[in-house]
């Protein structure tokens, strides 16, 4: 099955109308968060260094995901609802990874009363044990889809059915855009088979861009080396303009009209810092400060 990265997931499969909103720009860190999270569950549950690779991000349909030849005879299908639009979504476990699993967890590779994999498992009907686990694994997986959805308010994920056959899938789904994540799960013996996960397309449309962006708060400048620098305060209590003949004319004795002088301004370097209001104390002309220009 082709992949294809983030960035070229942007107005879904070839035919789609322009207008069509992008997808969430970061699908695929989406994914990978998951990946993790899921990783974690199983190493929790299995008591087992289970690695999970993210493989790739690719869009496809329902149908075609349904059909597709490499999991149809030999995985286990799950089919999801997104929203309360009820959108379709799917999960597939291959059925060699679920017998992994489920030996880990009874503390044998392979325990008896599991069917066999591979070819021995086309067409072979899931045992009580591997209908209980993959429930399980599917609904650990919806709890971490939500908790690694990141662009507003997870939606609501609900399970229908039982873990089967590809049939699980309708027919009047088929058509649904999906974007397929597919997980490698070995671990240092090896390559023990794949989980897929499937969201609706057109809920990351709608998530686009809802995600805030935090700020990070920077701490405040150490001035503490600069306090002793010395600098001059200019307490301005007027400003005039005046034509160049006017200053040239002027001559001791002669009155500048300042008009009323009942605020003055404080600048350091020629920057106004406060405002204040002229006044006397102790004999002495002083300006009280009242507080910071607009």
């Amino acid at each position: 099955m082709a992949t294809t990265g983030a960035s070229s997931l942007l107005l879904g499969r070839a035919q789609a109308p322009k207008s069509e909103p992008p997808l969430l720009p970061s699908v695929e860190e989406f994914f990978r968060l998951l990946g993790f999270k899921l990783r974690s569950r199983l190493v929790n549950r299995c008591s087992t260094n289970f690695q999970v690779q993210l493989e790739g991000v690719s869009q496809t349909a329902l149908l075609a995901l349904k059909s597709d030849p490499d999991h149809t005879e030999t995985s286990v299908y799950c089919l999801l609802r997104f929203d309360k639009a009820k959108l379709p979504g799917l999960m597939i476990l291959e059925r060699d990874l679920l017998v992994r699993v489920i030996g880990a967890m009874l503390g044998d590779d392979k325990p008896d009363d599991v069917e066999p994999t591979g070819p021995d498992a086309v067409g072979k009907a899931l045992s009580p044990v591997q209908v209980r686990i993959a429930a399980r694994v599917v609904r650990d997986m919806l709890q971490d889809l939500r908790l690694s959805w990141q662009a507003g308010t997870p939606p609501t994920i609900e399970v229908e059915g039982v873990p089967g056959h590809s049939r699980v899938v309708s027919a009047d789904n088929a058509d649904e855009d999906l974007v397929l994540a597919s997980f490698d799960v070995s671990t240092a013996e090896g390559n023990f088979g794949k989980i897929l996960v499937a969201v609706p397309a057109a809920l990351l449309r709608g998530a686009a861009g809802v995600r805030p962006t935090l700020e990070r708060k920077r701490p405040a400048p150490d001035i503490g080396r600069v306090m002793p620098v010395e600098l001059d305060l200019v307490a301005e209590m007027a400003r005039l303009t005046m034509r160049v003949r006017d200053l040239k004319q002027l001559q001791v004795g002669d009155l500048i009209p300042l008009g009323r002088l009942d605020t003055a301004t404080l600048r350091v370097n020629g920057k106004a810092v406060w405002l204040g209001e002229p006044g006397h104390s102790n004999g002495q002309r002083c300006i009280r400060v009242k507080k910071r220009p607009e």
